[in-house]
């Protein structure tokens, strides 16, 4: 006894080499590509992107006569009154 609901599958278009197969393959294929070049340029352009973890420790420096951090504006060190250098 059958619970389910069966619909009649038209011949020639459904199956393993029938025309909606192919269409669905083919449209798969699109979507992948679609997606694989979506990946590849959010990666791409992330690459060329320049890293901001070096700006955040910009505003300072090491003060090359005592070793101390020290401002990066200053023209001399807070610390030990070496001058720094460029």
């Amino acid at each position: 006894m059958r619970l389910g609901v069966h619909f009649p599958i038209r011949a020639g278009l459904t199956g393993p080499l029938g025309r909606r197969s192919e269409v669905v393959t083919v449209i798969s294929f699109c979507v992948r590509l679609l997606f694989a070049a979506v990946v590849f340029l959010v990666l791409y352009q992330s690459r060329r992107r320049p890293l901001q973890v070096a700006s955040v420790f910009a505003a300072q420096r090491m003060c090359p006569h005592c070793g101390r951090i020290t401002a990066r504006s200053a023209a001399a060190c807070l610390e030990c009154g070496g001058v720094l250098l460029t």
